[in-house]
C-alpha cells in the first residue's frame, strides 16, 4: 500500500506534449484497443476520429478555449463521439454512453 501512496505522491500531470508525429500504425493500434472496452450489451457505441492532417489541426487550434492553449502544438487529436440511438440507457433513463 505505501508503494501506490508514494506513486500518488511522486505523480505529475503534465501539459507539454511532444511535437513529433504519431505513426500511423500506433494510432491503429490505440484506437483498436479502445475499441475494445466494455460497453453496455457489447454495444461498442463510440467512434474515433483521429485528425493529424497539419491543415486541419491549424483549423482545430482556433477553436480552443484558453484552457486548453497548451494543446495547440499536439502533432495528433482523437475526437471520441456517440450517439444516443447506438446505446442502452440508464434504469434512471440517463444515455449509458456519457459513462
Amino acid at each position: 500500500m505505501q508503494e501506490i501512496m508514494v506513486e500518488a505522491q511522486e505523480r505529475r500531470a503534465y501539459r507539454a506534449l511532444a511535437t513529433e508525429p504519431v505513426p500511423r500504425g500506433d494510432v491503429e493500434l490505440m484506437i483498436s484497443a479502445a475499441q475494445l472496452a466494455p460497453s453496455c450489451f457489447n454495444n461498442q457505441p463510440w467512434r474515433f476520429v483521429a485528425i493529424d492532417d497539419k491543415a486541419v489541426l491549424a483549423q482545430l487550434y482556433t477553436m480552443l478555449g484558453r484552457t486548453n492553449v497548451w494543446m495547440t502544438h499536439t502533432p495528433l487529436i482523437v475526437a471520441v463521439c456517440s450517439r444516443r440511438d447506438l446505446d442502452c440507457k440508464q434504469s434512471d433513463g440517463r444515455d449509458y454512453f456519457m459513462f
